[in-house]
């Protein structure tokens, strides 16, 4: 299955060359608030920085209470490329990151039995741009993920998601670039 989320981001650099975050999936969960969080983001260019920073968010993908980005350490695609079938090289950056405190939301003290509700305590927020222009990447959500990974990875091609409905998380929005992230305990 890994597999699939290279392949399939890759075909939608190929039209974007933006840039394209396959880890973390949005609303993915994690243990704890100090989980080590591997960032995965797939560009055209070689030699490409891209910076991270982390929020407390809202189910909206918004900051909570418009609290601050932090900045996190910078990423940079590769000098080694990889390739599709017909030869197109893409370039992958990639880095292990653990959030500080003040980028999570503990989300107990505005909803009750939120444990149970919803399976996770705190909410947070990763925002990844191209620094060259500032441009936010595009980002996915787990089953986005997994339709542009089978059709992908059916027709051998990475075109094959030209044939599906598969969408990205916040496709035609300025919330592109930002993945809501929780954990289940501090």
């Amino acid at each position: 299955m890994k597999n699939h989320y290279k392949y399939f981001c890759l075909v939608v650099l190929v039209f974007t060359a933006l840039g394209c975050a396959t880890s973390p999936y949005f609303m993915q969960v994690f243990a704890k608030t100090t989980s080590e969080i591997p960032v995965q983001v797939w560009s055209s260019s070689q030699n490409e920085t891209f910076s991270v920073e982390c929020a407390p968010a809202t189910f909206a993908a918004t900051q909570f209470n418009n609290r601050p980005f932090v900045p996190l350490p910078d990423i940079q695609t590769t000098e080694e490329p990889h390739y599709d079938p017909s030869g197109t090289a893409m370039y992958s950056a990639s880095a292990i990151v653990t959030l500080p405190s003040e980028c999570w939301r503990d989300l107990r003290s505005t909803f009750q039995d939120v444990e149970t509700q919803y399976g996770y305590t705190y909410l947070s927020m990763l925002r990844i741009k191209r620094k060259s222009d500032g441009r936010l990447v595009h980002v996915f959500n787990k089953d986005g993920l997994e339709c542009l990974g089978k059709a992908n990875g059916a027709a051998a091609s990475w075109y094959g998601y030209l044939s599906e409905d598969c969408q990205y998380t916040h496709r035609y929005t300025e919330l592109g670039g930002r993945i809501v992230i929780a954990a289940k305990n501090r």
